[in-house]
């Protein structure tokens, strides 16, 4: 797996950079929200991130939950950190512009 670094920003405070499966997390723990803005490399503009294909969970299909019941269990994983990586600095742009759409 390729790491990409991606920056969000929330309430025009910008956070980041994050590679690709820290920011996959984020989006699934709910730090990161759907109508938050999200810019990585080849990014013209910064887009909502509930328009990034690939970023939050799939949805559910078939059963539905039942009220109470909680989320599934949480598949185990080693988690990585960035502190012996070095991640190269981009500049991301200032998250002001929306795209009307993801390509």
């Amino acid at each position: 797996m390729e790491l990409i670094a991606w920056y969000y920003a929330k309430q025009g405070v910008k956070h980041g950079p994050f590679w690709n499966h820290e920011i996959k997390q984020l989006a699934a723990a709910g730090v990161l929200e759907k109508g938050d803005l999200v810019w990585t490399r080849g990014f013209a503009n910064w887009h909502q991130a509930g328009e990034v294909p690939g970023l939050f969970p799939a949805a559910p299909t078939g059963e539905t939950p039942t009220p109470g019941s909680g989320p599934p269990p949480q598949t185990p994983y080693t988690s990585v950190t960035t502190q012996d990586v070095d991640i190269p600095e981009v500049e991301a742009p200032e998250p002001f512009t929306v795209s009307a759409g993801f390509p």
